[in-house]
């Protein structure tokens, strides 16, 4: 993510991320901890240009909403008891859920707009980019003057793959518009990430959406 420049008067500069790097560790720490094992499916970090997602093959429990977490002080749920007791003792997660609220206060105190987001599978923290207090100008140009360095642009052949990815799934979609996302992995023999970049690409180009539930929802192709 990007970085920008300020300096108040002191002898150093200082350097603020775009989005709080200790809302980002809640959620890594969070998505570790409460992942499903079974699932044998890795915490997952994507960078988009306009937002950062943080998921975790993990449900969110149905009886709760993760906003309750930040208004109340609940207890959280023990799904990994042994991982969650070795992070309280490495002193990288408290006792009580408070990650969320530690998010929230970080963001709101840097005006990122943040989002917990339901999927089929597991469970999405996912941080707006450039929307924080200094963020609103030109991207081209950050507040200290100097031009940031240039995203890279994705290569001819890399495009090509996420194309050739996307019809392969689109297809599949087209038989089954109720596969889940894991069964696509196993029948193209792709990673999650593979399968969760090709339904974002049909989705931005209008291939696809999504009607129903996460759970007994459907495909719709375009």
């Amino acid at each position: 993510m990007d970085w920008r420049a300020e300096f108040d008067g002191s002898v150093s500069r200082k350097e603020i991320p775009e989005v709080p790097v200790e809302a980002i560790r809640e959620a890594v720490i969070n998505a570790f901890a409460h992942r499903q094992i079974e699932s044998r499916q890795a915490v997952d970090i994507s960078i988009y240009k306009s937002y950062i997602d943080i998921y975790s093959p993990g449900l969110f429990p149905q009886n709760l909403e993760p906003e309750s977490f930040i208004k109340k002080t609940i207890k959280p749920p023990r799904r990994n008891p042994l991982i969650t007791k070795t992070l309280y003792y490495s002193k990288n997660m408290e006792a009580v859920a408070t990650g969320f609220k530690r998010i929230d206060a970080a963001c709101t105190e840097a005006g990122v707009k943040y989002e917990f987001l339901r999927e089929e599978y597991g469970f999405t923290v996912r941080f707006h980019r450039h929307c924080g207090e200094g963020w609103n100008q030109s991207k081209d140009q950050d507040v200290s003057g100097t031009r940031p360095e240039k995203r890279p642009e994705k290569r001819p052949d890399q495009q090509a793959e996420i194309e050739e990815r996307a019809n392969r799934v689109l297809e599949v979609l087209i038989h089954d518009p109720t596969i889940s996302r894991p069964s696509i992995c196993e029948k193209l023999h792709l990673s999650d990430r593979q399968v969760r970049t090709a339904i974002d690409f049909l989705k931005t180009n209008g291939k696809i959406h999504r009607e129903g539930p996460a759970k007994g929802g459907k495909w719709i192709v375009d």
